[in-house]
């Protein structure tokens, strides 16, 4: 029987700067490559905002099974991200930043968040 309080989603909130804040121009292919990772590591519900203005920054919203590891995904991700855009753009991919930011998101905030990123 299924426990009435159990969780079979968590929503979350990511966001990666690239190193050092530098500006790098991405384009639709690169943000379906991207989704087609968070995909194949099992998240869904899946929205990317990226600022065309500052270009220095992705946030990404995702659905995830909560018995993954929210750190082992983003470095798998980072990873497999990080490695197409380098091949793809060459000397002129700055990386990203080790660090980056996430926060789980719940309620009548699911839909703020996703409206923010869909008008960046």
């Amino acid at each position: 029987m299924k426990n009435s309080h159990s969780i079979t989603y968590l929503n979350f909130h990511m966001c990666w700067s690239f190193y050092r804040r530098r500006q790098c121009e991405l384009d639709e292919k690169d943000f379906i490559k991207l989704r087609l990772l968070f995909m194949h590591f099992g998240c869904s519900d899946i929205v990317i905002g990226y600022d065309p203005i500052k270009k220095d920054h992705v946030h990404i919203h995702f659905e995830m099974h909560p018995s993954r590891s929210i750190t082992n995904l983003c470095s798998s991700i980072k990873c497999n991200f990080s490695k197409f855009l380098s091949d793809k753009y060459g000397d002129a991919w700055p990386g990203f930043s080790a660090s980056y930011w996430c926060q789980s998101v719940s309620g009548y905030r699911i839909s703020s968040v996703k409206k923010y990123l869909e008008n960046q």
